[in-house]
């Protein structure tokens, strides 16, 4: 939703307009997506998180003018990104977590049976999350879960991690929808955070601000990543050739669900 708004009032005094398309996170609805938007020639495409195939994603961008959010470039990727720097957002999550006491740590993030491999924003920060722990000398204590993000499946990966002989300290899950799941699990088992588990988010939407969530959150500043994904896509259409990569610097903001 931020980087959306970002998009609208980047576009607001321009002569374009939001069009969206929901993919669900699937390759074959997100590929008929932009099939349809092409043929009813849109001037550009913005895809969020894309999960088609390296191949169809620079056919797409030498048919279009093309930005992907939330896509690490490759080499040879002929199209614009903008990202936020996903490995140092994890990095600060374990520095915050072990400046806080907590050694055992575990990392939620998103299984899904096709992606683009080490362009996903879950990869990045597993890698970063898998780098600080090792920095910090805890390389025996971390643990990686993949979950599908439904409601249920993310419940049941938190509850077997808090039900588990060696339940982890703190949690650090891929994005706040995950870290909100995980409060709710552990408040439904009789933990308290951030006495028993610690939980961190990542995106810092709105909801982590709610006093019954207090949820500690990575800030990626969505509303930056849709104002240059929308700067960038209106150079695209105006002749520019060459691949830009913006990135953006993350922060991370301490609540009530961390030491």
């Amino acid at each position: 939703a931020d980087i959306l708004a970002g998009v609208n009032t980047a576009l607001q005094r321009t002569q374009y307009q939001t069009l969206l398309g929901v993919s669900d996170s699937t390759m074959q609805i997100e590929t008929a997506l932009v099939d349809a938007m092409i043929d009813r020639q849109m001037d550009g495409l913005m895809v969020i998180g894309p999960r088609m195939s390296a191949e169809d994603r620079n056919r797409m961008a030498e048919r279009i003018p093309t930005v992907l959010i939330a896509y690490h470039p490759q080499p040879g990727d002929q199209f614009d990104t903008v990202n936020n720097d996903d490995q140092l957002g994890a990095a600060l999550v374990v520095q915050h977590l072990v400046a806080g006491g907590y050694k055992q740590i575990a990392f939620i993030s998103q299984f899904l049976e096709d992606h683009p491999g080490h362009a996903m924003v879950t990869t990045q920060r597993e890698i970063g999350f898998r780098r600080a722990m090792q920095e910090a000398g805890l390389g025996n204590h971390l643990q990686v879960v993949l979950a599908p993000q439904t409601s249920r499946e993310v419940q049941s990966a938190a509850r077997h991690l808090l039900q588990s002989r060696n339940r982890p300290e703190a949690i650090f899950c891929w994005t706040d929808f995950i870290g909100l799941e995980v409060l709710s699990v552990a408040r439904e088992l009789g933990l308290s955070v951030p006495g028993d588990l610690a939980v961190v988010g990542y995106d810092n939407t709105a909801w982590c601000d709610l006093a019954q969530n207090a949820l500690t959150s990575i800030d990626q500043s969505g509303q930056v990543l849709g104002l240059q994904a929308a700067r960038l896509l209106i150079e695209r259409i105006k002749g520019r050739e060459s691949p830009e990569h913006f990135v953006v610097t993350p922060r991370l903001v301490a609540r009530g669900s961390s030491r």
